[in-house]
Order: C-alpha cells, then structure tokens, then sequence
C-alpha cells in the first residue's frame, strides 16, 4: 500500500489548520487540551459513521473520501486513544478495508503546525510498518520530534 494519497495536498493542510485553530486558540488562551486523530483507508470512510459517535462539543471533518479528522475538544492523549480505538471498531465494521489512525494531543503552546505534521507523519508511519486496523500515537514518533 502506498502512503497517504492526497494528505499532503495544500487544501488538506488548511483545511487541518483552519479547523484546528479554536481548539489551537483555546488551549493557547485557556490551556484547554484537546488530542486530534486522523482516520485513513483507502475505502471511503462516512463521516456520518463517525460524527454520529462522538460528542457534540467535538469536530468531525471529512477531508477527503478516505480521509476523516476528529478533534477531541478538551480531551488528554489517554482520552483520544480510547475514543479514538472505540470510532476505529465502528468504522472497520462499516468497510472492508485497512484502517489507519494516528492520535496526537495539543501539549504546548503556538504548535498547531507540528500537531498537523505529527498527524500525517504517524498515518504514513502506520502505512510504512504496517500497524493496520490499530491507533497509534505520537509515541511512535519521539525520535522525530
């Protein structure tokens, strides 16, 4: 499988970043957290499937047809991980494909740009090593950022 086509796109990336920006705003004003995920399969994923499982107070966007971004407003890493392993069961129960999901958390101040970075190095990090169907975190990442 190859990596992530279309992730990297420009309007993806804005579209990340302007969704992202209350939540980035919140926590650099409030110190509120919230922990991003981004859900990619090569089938197309529902954000129908998704939004109708999460919280109201979260966001729910649909990138692109395979593409899913989920903000977990006010939400620590363990939080995210956990819901985000319960969306992943309701999804791969919807296709028959390979799901990938890469979790991050806003931790520090003005880091919009690297959690959006994070997001899609951990997706092309899951496709490259093969963690199918599971949630990874940035974890995976420590010796990159």
């Amino acid at each position: 499988m190859e990596k992530i086509k279309g992730i990297c796109v420009e309007s993806n990336l804005r579209k990340i970043s302007d969704v992202s920006a209350v939540s980035m705003y919140r926590f650099d004003r409030y110190g509120r957290s919230c922990t991003m995920s981004l859900f990619y399969s090569e089938d197309e994923i529902k954000v129908d499937w998704v939004r109708k499982r999460v919280r109201l107070t979260d966001q729910t966007v649909q990138l692109e047809d395979n593409l899913i971004l989920v903000i977990f407003e006010e939400t620590k890493i363990a939080g995210g991980i956990k819901a985000s392993e319960k969306l992943l069961v309701i999804i791969s129960e919807e296709i028959d494909a390979d799901i990938f999901c890469g979790v991050v958390e806003c931790k520090k101040k003005n880091e919009g740009t690297l959690v959006i970075n994070k997001l899609v190095n951990l997706i092309n990090y899951a496709i490259t090593n093969g963690h199918r169907n599971e949630v990874i975190d940035s974890s995976y990442l420590d010796g990159v950022y």
